[in-house]
């Protein structure tokens, strides 16, 4: 996801405050765990999901095709709910 995309907007932390309110909401409708495949080319966002605990747990190679290329896929995710998990 692009949020930040215009200089002027970046480095603000909007999309770690989005990342917030979409796990607030997961949280409370009972979800357990997230997760996220995010652009291996965009350090932002992979940033983002390290900063906020998401655990990396590799990259899927050319995995998925935007604007006329094939692109490397991270993935993360972070347990929200253990309880949830481990019972």
């Amino acid at each position: 996801m692009r949020v930040a995309k215009r200089p002027e907007f970046r480095g603000k932390g909007l999309m770690a405050a989005l990342l917030e309110q979409l796990e607030n909401e997961a949280q409370s409708k009972g979800l357990n765990c997230l997760y996220s495949l995010s652009r291996a080319l965009l350090p932002g966002i992979n940033a983002v999901l390290s900063a906020a605990g998401y655990s990396y747990h590799g990259r899927l190679i050319n995995d998925c095709y935007i604007c006329g290329i094939f692109e490397d896929m991270n993935i993360w995710q972070e347990i929200i709910n253990p309880k949830g998990i481990f019972s």
